[in-house]
């Protein structure tokens, strides 16, 4: 009773509470890392306040029937959307390669992945894009009060650091931050044209051109990477550099095409093979390295459950049977 009288204030007076926006992040060492000084040798856990949970997700279910009932997102970002899951990406990609092959057109695509994914959306862009779709003001006023004035402690050998301000950035942890990143990166998904095809899941973005042409399909996804290179300068964000794939898909198995793309100072290299959403996709669709890599997968966790079920651990079957079929 008491979380349903503070939740609804918190709607009728458009106000996140700051306590609820304090949070420890516990920084732990990976095993095995041959040097401790960079950064990427150590994981962190975020600890964040647990009450806020209900209020955050009325917020995100009030966002998703505003896009669903005017469609306010691009139908093919598909974390945007209830029910649209990984495999509705990955078969969509699937079925577009294989209608292009049946008209005898070269099927090309360009992987990428924004960096920093939440870490680095500025606050007045998204709330000037809630605004473009004419989302309510007392939700965006709601959102305005969830995203400022956040503070974090950092815990590291059991060392508690003083609390630091976080200006730019949406909370990584929170039902909202997807819904949100969405908004804030949607023009990102509109600057191809009608003919073209682009694909979202969160920070991983698809863009594929087909044409009878190699030289025709190079043509327009230049053009296409141009754009995007434009948004990023505008939203001040960055790609990164490791995760740009070129393939052609093609389905003459006597033609073996390795052209690469020149973006500014970036050379996209072709290549045979790239791993998007736990998928390992080839240039024609055997996925024999995807069963490699999925058999691997699965007897890592053989082993690993095997490990756990020795008899001195002394587990229920009940449990090893929970980790089994999840």
């Amino acid at each position: 009773m008491h979380l349903l009288i503070l939740t609804q204030a918190c709607l009728d007076i458009e106000y996140f509470p700051s306590i609820f926006k304090k949070m420890i992040i516990i920084i732990l060492r990976k095993s095995n890392k041959p040097d401790y000084i960079k950064s990427n040798a150590y994981r962190s856990i975020t600890l964040e306040c647990t009450i806020d949970k209900t209020l955050k997700s009325i917020a995100t279910e009030l966002l998703n029937y505003l896009i669903e009932t005017y469609d306010l997102l691009p139908a093919n970002h598909f974390e945007a959307h209830p029910q649209c899951i990984i495999k509705d990406t990955i078969m969509i990609l699937s079925e577009n390669i294989y209608k292009t092959w049946k008209h005898e057109e070269i099927f090309m695509i360009v992987f990428m992945n924004i960096a920093e994914t939440f870490n680095n959306v500025h606050h007045n862009k998204l709330i000037h894009n809630m605004k473009q779709r004419y989302i309510s003001l007392q939700i965006i006023k709601l959102i305005q009060s969830f995203l400022t004035k956040w503070t974090t402690q950092l815990c590291f050998n059991e060392t508690i650091s003083i609390d630091i301000n976080i200006e730019a950035r949406i909370p990584q942890e929170s039902s909202l931050s997807p819904i949100l990143f969405m908004l804030y990166n949607t023009e990102f998904l509109e600057i191809i044209e009608i003919s073209d095809l682009t694909l979202g899941f969160i920070d991983d973005i698809v863009y594929d051109i087909s044409e009878l042409t190699i030289q025709r399909n190079i043509k327009r996804l230049q053009k296409i990477l141009s754009k995007s290179e434009k948004w990023k300068e505008k939203h001040d964000t960055q790609f990164k550099l490791s995760k740009y794939i070129l393939i052609h898909f093609i389905c003459n198995i006597r033609l073996d095409i390795t052209i690469d793309i020149q973006l500014n100072n970036t050379t996209i290299s072709s290549s045979k093979e790239a791993h998007y959403l736990d998928m390992i996709f080839d240039q024609k669709l055997k996925f024999h390295s995807h069963l490699k890599y999925i058999i691997k997968k699965d007897i890592r966790f053989v082993l690993a459950l095997s490990n756990i079920t020795r008899i001195t651990w002394d587990i229920s079957f009940k449990y090893i049977k929970r980790l089994y079929t999840q």
